[in-house]
C-alpha cells in the first residue's frame, strides 16, 4: 500500500470521502455533458441523436475517471461497506455500458445515413456542397465508431480488471 506506516484510520476515511465525493461529481459533469448542449430531448429526430452518441462519445472518458477515483477510495479505506455495495453496481453496469457502446456501431452508420437523406434536400442545404457534405459525414462516422469500439474494448478491460480483484 502506498500510505505510510503511521497514517490513521480517521485519515484514510477523510480522504476516501473525498474521493469518493470526487467521484460523484465526475458522474453528475459526465451527465450535464451529455444533455446540457442537447436540451430539448428530441427521441426521434436523426440529427438530435447522433449528437447525442457524439456528447457520450466525448465524455465517455469521463465515467472511466469516476470508476478509478472509486477503486481508489476502496483501496484507501476498505472497511466502509457501502463502497463494496458501489463497486458490485460498477461491475454490473460496465458490461452494459460496453454492450451500449457496441451497439452505438451501427445505430451510428444508421442515423447518418438518415441524416443524410434529410440533408439532401436542396432547401436543407445552406453552404456546404454535396461532396463536403458526404466527405464530413464519413469522417465523422468513421471516428465515432472507432471511438465506439474503443471505449466498448476499455469498458470489459476495466470490468475484467475490477472482477480480478
Amino acid at each position: 500500500m502506498f500510505w505510510p506506516i503511521n497514517s490513521t484510520g480517521p485519515v484514510r476515511a477523510r480522504c476516501s470521502r473525498r474521493l469518493e465525493l470526487l467521484a460523484h461529481l465526475v458522474f453528475v459533469l459526465f451527465v450535464l455533458l451529455c444533455f446540457v448542449p442537447i436540451w430539448p430531448i428530441r427521441a426521434l429526430d436523426p440529427p438530435w441523436l447522433l449528437r447525442l452518441g457524439n456528447q457520450v462519445l466525448q465524455s465517455a472518458g469521463l465515467v472511466l475517471i469516476g470508476i478509478v477515483m472509486l477503486e481508489f477510495a476502496r483501496h484507501i479505506a476498505p472497511w466502509r461497506r457501502h463502497l463494496r455495495a458501489r463497486r458490485a453496481l460498477i461491475l454490473s453496469s460496465v458490461n452494459l455500458a460496453s454492450v451500449g457502446f457496441l451497439l452505438m456501431i451501427p445505430l451510428q452508420i444508421f442515423l447518418v445515413g438518415m441524416t443524410r437523406a434529410i440533408m439532401s434536400y436542396p432547401q436543407n442545404l445552406e453552404l456546404m456542397s454535396n461532396v463536403a457534405l458526404e466527405s464530413g459525414l464519413q469522417r465523422s462516422t468513421f471516428v465515432r465508431v472507432f471511438l465506439a469500439l474503443g471505449y466498448a474494448l476499455v469498458f470489459n478491460l476495466a470490468g475484467r480488471q475490477l472482477r480480478q480483484y
